[in-house]
C-alpha cells in the first residue's frame, strides 16, 4: 500500500479514531503525573491506594487501612 495515496472513508476514520484514542490515553497519563508530582509531598494526601508512608496512614480508622496494618504488621 502507497503510504501516499488517498484514504478511503473508512481507512479514514479507524486512523482518526485511533489517533485520537492514542491522544487521549495520553493525555490521561500525563494528567496522572502531573498531579503524582503535585502531591508529592501533601501530607494529607489521599491516594487510591493503601500506602504504609502515608502521613494519614497511621491514624487511619477506615476498614481497609485497619486491614492492611494488621495483615502487615
Amino acid at each position: 500500500m502507497n503510504p501516499l495515496a488517498p484514504l478511503d472513508r473508512r481507512q479514514f476514520l479507524n486512523s482518526g479514531t485511533r489517533y485520537a484514542l492514542l491522544t487521549g490515553l495520553v493525555g490521561l497519563a500525563a494528567a496522572g503525573e502531573a498531579k503524582r508530582r503535585r502531591l508529592e509531598n501533601d501530607p494529607h494526601c489521599v491516594r487510591r491506594w493503601t500506602c504504609a508512608d502515608c502521613a494519614e496512614f497511621g491514624a487511619c480508622a477506615k476498614p481497609r487501612a485497619q486491614d492492611f496494618r494488621r495483615a502487615h504488621s
